[in-house]
């Protein structure tokens, strides 16, 4: 896990919500993913949102991670592609809006959902399947069937 990719929450903000996993007083704090955090050097993996069901998420130590991970292959990097390869293949109209959405690569248009695309001028059913297309063909899920 890379610090890169953490989101540090100020401590003062999330010290209410940590009281439900008995955590008082934390003197760091740093979301590594959705349901995944750093609390004092102890991984906190939360299950759901549900209070009623704190019970069920798992605590490990930075040791005990490790050994976790050692059983799984290493982490090989997805190759990042230029976005150019998308608008390419789109329709001028098409390719000038997604350009200006000034997205420096294919992954970045994981955070975007097909609806939210699809309502942008001049995306059309054809643009939306060629914008499925492209990302599938390079192993990325995105849009309804995708």
């Amino acid at each position: 896990m890379k610090n890169a990719n953490r989101l540090h929450i100020p401590v003062r903000i999330s010290s209410n919500i940590l009281s439900n996993f008995g955590v008082s007083n934390p003197s760091s704090i740093a979301q590594i993913y959705r349901s995944a955090w750093d609390i004092d050097n102890t991984y906190v993996l939360k299950t759901n949102d549900d209070k009623g069901q704190l019970d069920k998420s798992i605590m490990l130590t930075r040791e005990e991670l490790k050994a976790f991970d050692q059983d799984f292959p290493p982490k090989v990097p997805r190759p990042v592609v230029p976005i150019d390869v998308l608008l390419e293949r789109l329709e001028p109209a098409a390719r000038e809006t997604i350009k200006n959405m000034n997205l420096p690569c294919l992954g970045e248009l994981r955070g975007r959902t097909q609806r939210e695309i699809a309502s942008l001028p001049d995306i059309d059913g054809k643009a939306i399947n060629t914008i499925r297309t492209v990302m599938k063909e390079y192993g990325r899920i995105w849009g309804e069937g995708g």
